[in-house]
């Protein structure tokens, strides 16, 4: 499944609660949790998900810019995590044409 450019920007402000234009650790790790971590942390889930949000923040801002978010679909996690939030996204919204 490849992601359209529109599914990638709804990803993108589905990660972002706050809605700065910029993915923050604590927004990733927010995402991350349903689908990684379960019911709770180990040290081993949380060090994943720090080393996917250094991996993407490519610039060493601390946050997550749609450019470098874009770019992250070549990392297995990332593609991984894209991937089921784009389908959660799609069984959430309603039919295409449909108020």
């Amino acid at each position: 499944m490849s992601l359209t450019p529109d599914a990638l920007l709804s990803v993108f402000k589905s990660i972002d609660l706050d809605g700065t234009g910029t993915i923050e650790l604590s927004e990733l790790e927010a995402f991350c949790a349903p689908c990684l971590l379960g019911d709770g942390a180990s040290s081993a889930q949380q060090s994943r998900i720090t080393d996917l949000f250094a991996h993407v923040d490519t610039d060493g801002s601390g946050e997550i810019s749609f450019d470098e978010f874009c770019e992250a679909r070549g990392h297995p996690l990332a593609s991984v995590l894209l991937l089921k939030q784009a389908e959660l996204l799609t069984l959430t919204s309603p039919p295409h044409g449909v108020r």
